[in-house]
């Protein structure tokens, strides 16, 4: 007795395969699925060397030091600091 295809569905979605109702189909699936991984590896390498790039050119201290040595621009005096209310 086979069970309804419903069930095989679901269970191939739980499971992370092809909702394929014709597990013929599911070779088909399974390249697919296979070349869009090779894709994404190296956008996810890109992506992971990008965030690491704007870590280290964003660092606070980074900033600070480019706006001395290349703005020669200097923190204000202490007295010279007002804080605004909305």
């Amino acid at each position: 007795r086979r069970a309804p295809c419903g069930f095989w569905s679901a269970l191939s979605h739980r499971l992370g395969r092809p909702c394929a109702a014709n597990p013929l189909r599911w070779r088909t699936e399974l390249a697919l699925r296979s070349e869009l991984i090779l894709e994404i590896s190296p956008v996810q390498e890109d992506y992971s060397r990008l965030v690491l790039e704007y870590s280290t050119l964003s660092a606070p201290h980074r900033i600070s030091e480019l706006s001395e040595t290349e703005l020669s621009m200097t923190p204000p005096d202490t007295g010279a600091i007002k804080v605004v209310a909305e």
